[in-house]
């Protein structure tokens, strides 16, 4: 939903200002009342969008569900390319499987957080607790192919082999797995998001491109592409080797377990001090570099009754209200009826006054968490938080069956 993108710059807030602030010279800065998932992401995104010096946020959370949550979050409100960063599990039958994709995604995020392009990379934090190949060992061992150049098919098979990529049994590869079919080459590089096609003839390099694996559509062609080896020998101590002055970690209320946290605690030491770091935290601390946001999470509605009784209240009190549904009709049916103004018109230049904003959403769409923020005099909806009132209708119309 492109409107999600957009919303920050709709009511930009000083409170993010404020956030700003404390990161501007400092190392570390500390956040409560961040409420949910999409009251952090709606933070972050005006925050990030204004310090364009960080090409790398690390972004920390406590486990895979909250990964989930997270990468979802983001993937709706910015427009940073997201990475998720964890641990594949492992039982008796799978330890080998389970060994080499963390060995590519231990390489994949080593490549991530080295590249130059704006990225936010989330991670839990146990997956951070490992030794990461040196990046510079990565560097000396990788491999070009480019456009117009001279190959033999057999040698670059070995070469592959021995850097690690296997060869696939069927056409849908996974990352570090190639495949070979008459002239064309198939692999899918572990720096990849996309696999890629090479296409062979009389020994030379005739097209390089990217390719959808479920359409079969060619994304972009290219020029050239370099392959990391999957094999490495060597291991730094920790991910801070691989965090410059360039990274942003964002610490998201961490709830680390006995069993990890002297281990998790040397990480972090490692950490702070090197880089800018920014914590969201539970409770308020007592310290100058540390704000509170005033997030709150959003009740369901009882019925419609309750639902437009609070939106004038909203608005008598200068709230702006963003509601988005899936059945913009039946939302304007019940605002008409109870005397609710809105509008469908989302505009910067007409949202300093108090007002109720519908939004219309695909089908397909997901809906972000609903937030509310009484400094900021903000709410965000979304028809879950009316489905009482649907569920209300569906049993007066049974009824009168």
């Amino acid at each position: 939903m492109e409107i999600l993108k957009n919303l920050i710059r709709f009511f930009p807030t000083t409170q993010n200002n404020r956030v700003l602030d404390l990161l501007d010279g400092q190392k570390s800065a500390t956040l409560s009342g961040a409420g949910n998932y999409s009251s952090k992401v709606f933070v972050f995104s005006d925050v990030i969008r204004k310090l364009p010096e960080f090409k790398t946020v690390l972004w920390i959370v406590t486990d895979h569900t909250e990964l989930e949550h997270t990468v979802r979050s983001l993937k709706l409100w910015s427009d940073i390319d997201v990475y998720p960063f964890d641990h594949e599990s492992s039982n008796a039958g799978n330890v080998r499987e389970a060994e080499r994709k963390n060995r590519m995604k231990m390489i994949e995020m080593v490549a991530k957080l080295h590249n130059k392009e704006k990225k936010v990379v989330v991670a839990t934090y146990t997956s951070l607790m490992v030794n990461f190949p040196d990046y510079q060992e990565m560097v000396a061992g990788k491999f070009h192919l480019k456009k117009g150049q001279d190959i033999n098919p057999m040698q670059f098979f070995e070469e592959l082999i021995e850097k690690g990529y296997e060869v696939c049994g069927d056409l849908f590869l996974e990352k570090g797995t190639y495949h070979r079919s008459g002239d064309i080459l198939s692999i899918f590089p572990v720096n990849f998001d996309y696999p890629v096609k090479v296409e062979i003839g009389f020994d030379k390099i005739e097209k390089i491109y990217t390719y959808d694996q479920e359409s079969k559509d060619t994304l972009e062609e290219l020029k050239d592409i370099e392959l990391y080896p999957l094999r490495t020998v060597s291991a730094y101590k920790g991910v801070g080797d691989h965090l410059g002055p360039h990274c942003l970690v964002i610490e998201d209320e961490v709830d680390v377990v006995d069993e990890y946290y002297d281990a998790w605690n040397s990480v972090f030491d490692e950490l702070y001090g090197k880089i800018h770091y920014l914590s969201f935290v539970t409770f308020n601390d007592d310290e100058e570099k540390h704000q509170h946001l005033h997030y709150l999470s959003v009740m369901k509605y009882r019925g419609a009754y309750d639902l437009s009784n609070d939106l004038r209240e909203k608005q008598r009190d200068g709230w702006r209200t963003v509601i988005f549904t899936k059945d913009v009709q039946e939302m304007k049916n019940i605002f008409d009826e109870h005397k609710v103004t809105y509008t469908t018109d989302l505009h910067a230049h007409n949202v300093a006054a108090p007002n109720v904003y519908l939004i219309a959403i695909d089908k397909e769409d997901v809906f972000p968490h609903a937030f509310q923020n009484p400094e900021l005099k903000l709410a965000l909806l979304s028809d879950r938080e009316v489905s009482t009132i649907k569920e209300e209708k569906k049993k007066f119309f049974n009824q009168k069956v």
